[in-house]
């Protein structure tokens, strides 16, 4: 029976699925073709109102009106191609229906339509507007009265085929409600019958069984009866399986119990003993971290001052290795300031060189000049010109070896005063050499200490580090030894609670029969 509804059910629902199917199928062809009818006619209005102004503007308006004859005509372009589209979109959903013909015809009076537009447009070209208004106007009154009359046609047939389309759908949705009726009465029979058969072979020994179960009331020793050999009879059997079971696992539990009293009292007694222990060696590792932490106060000071120490050292070989290298400069500056006197000595016996060669000249000028004045003499009155120029020539003769004489003196006392200079810078190089070796023994004396003085303190810290590692253990064990005793009170409060555990095991154990 449950087969036959299943498949009873089935059928509805596919007669269901085919009838939505239809339903959405008809309303989508309905409104395509309505909407391609509607836009046919309005396209064609539009189409043949172009058509005839195009004309007319192309006759009156003369070489001025082109641009705007030329637009028209466009537009009428335009609504012949988009009356085409549409009719091509109608006749694909009327393909295979009675339809087609009526579009068909259609075709043919647009068609002819066309060919007295294309024929108009050639005749506005060639300049015979009166033939073209002809062509436009009353030569296609034939065809478009034939496109009217096939689309009031279309209209109608199309308008005839949806009522035909609505009858039979609705036709079908009358006959899938009738059989929706016949099988929901059907289905509360079957529901009907099969609550009896159920409520017989199940819900009544279901009752029994539950009767029984709440008769053992505690007694793990009872069982329940087994009155079929079925999924009532299996549950019967699981319910005493599990009782045997249960029992069993009671009976351990009370074994345990008793077991966890005595543990309980044992770990009592254990943690009164920890709790001593720990209170005692609590209180000597606070002694010991005392003293450790002491140790390590002192150890500390005098880590710092070993590290103090190491930076004044680290200064003072700071500073002296400035000293060295502010000596080392001298050095280089007096042996360089020596070359420059040395080079200056040079210079000046190189300038009385040249002085002595001014004095010959100037000698030899004075000379010439006296032998001038001499020659002047005997030439009388015609050699005065000549004399007065000899006496201004010995005289700047005599002026030079004058100032060659002066330089000379000067040259002299600078070669004396450069090699005392000399002998000068030489001696401040000695001292500043062997300021530089004292400077480079304190060096290696101090570079020496601190070494000395980095090993005392790494060796200080180290020893500091040790104290203080010994504070932090000592400060854990004495922790320790405190956490041992919270934790012992809480062992303490844990064995109160296993012998409470026990107690409450005990009496809920008591309230079964085993």
């Amino acid at each position: 029976m449950t087969i036959v509804l299943a498949g009873v059910d089935g059928f509805v629902l596919q007669q269901a699925t085919s009838s939505a199917a239809t339903v959405t199928d008809f309303r989508a062809y309905t409104s395509a073709m309505q909407t391609a009818v509607s836009h046919m006619r309005s396209d064609f209005f539009a189409y043949d109102g172009a058509n005839n102004m195009y004309v007319l503007v192309a006759a009156t308006g003369g070489d001025e009106g082109y641009d705007l004859w030329n637009t028209t005509y466009d537009q009428a372009v335009e609504w012949s191609a988009a009356l085409e589209a549409e009719l091509d979109t109608a006749d694909a959903l009327a393909s295979g229906t009675d339809l087609a013909p009526v579009f068909a015809e259609l075709r043919a009076s647009i068609n002819g339509y066309d060919a007295f537009f294309a024929e108009g447009h050639d005749q506005v070209l060639t300049g015979d507007f009166t033939a073209a208004a002809a062509s436009v106007t009353t030569r296609n009154v034939e065809v478009s009265d034939a496109i009217g009359a096939d689309l009031d046609a279309v209209q109608a047939e199309v308008d005839a085929t949806t009522s035909v389309q609505l009858a039979a759908v609705q036709a079908h949705q009358q006959t899938l409600q009738r059989v929706a009726g016949s099988v929901l009465a059907l289905t509360l029979l079957v529901l009907g019958a099969l609550w009896v058969m159920f409520s017989r072979g199940v819900l009544a020994p279901i009752g029994r069984l539950r009767r029984q179960i709440e008769e053992v009331d505690g007694d793990l020793t009872a069982r329940v009866g087994i009155e079929h050999d079925d999924e009532i009879g299996a549950l019967a059997t699981a319910f005493n399986s599990f009782m045997d079971d249960l029992h069993g696992v009671v009976r351990r539990v009370a074994a345990s119990a008793d077991e966890l009293g005595v543990v309980s009292t044992e770990l009592t007694g254990a943690n009164a003993r920890i709790e001593r222990n720990a209170l005692s060696s609590s209180s000597q590792a606070e002694v010991v971290a005392a003293a450790a932490e002491e140790v390590s106060r002192e150890v500390q000071s005098v880590s710092t001052g070993a590290e103090q120490m190491g930076s004044s050292i680290r200064e003072i070989a700071h500073s002296t290795g400035e000293a060295s290298r502010v000596t080392l400069h001298a050095v280089e500056v007096t042996e360089a300031t020596t070359l420059l006197v040395a080079r200056l000595g040079a210079s000046s016996l190189e300038v009385g060189e040249v002085v002595k060669v001014i004095t010959s000249v100037a000698e030899q000028t004075n000379l010439l000049a006296l032998n001038a004045t001499i020659e002047a003499a005997r030439a009388g009155d015609a050699g005065r010109g000549f004399a007065v120029v000899a006496n201004e020539v010995k005289e700047l003769a005599r002026k030079t070896a004058q100032a060659t004489g002066d330089i000379t003196a000067r040259i002299e006392a600078i070669q004396a005063d450069t090699a005392g200079a000399v002998a000068g810078i030489g001696e401040i190089g000695d001292v500043v050499r062997r300021i530089n070796d004292y400077q480079t023994t304190v060096a290696s004396a101090i570079e020496e200490q601190t070494s000395v003085t980095q090993e005392m303190s790494r060796s200080v810290t180290e020893v500091a580090a040790g104290s203080s590692e010994i504070a932090s253990t000592i400060v854990d064990v004495a922790a320790a030894a405190t956490q041992t005793s919270v934790a012992v009170v809480e062992s303490e409060a844990a064995g109160a609670d296993l012998a409470r555990v026990s107690g409450e095991l005990r009496s809920l154990v008591g309230q079964f029969r085993i």
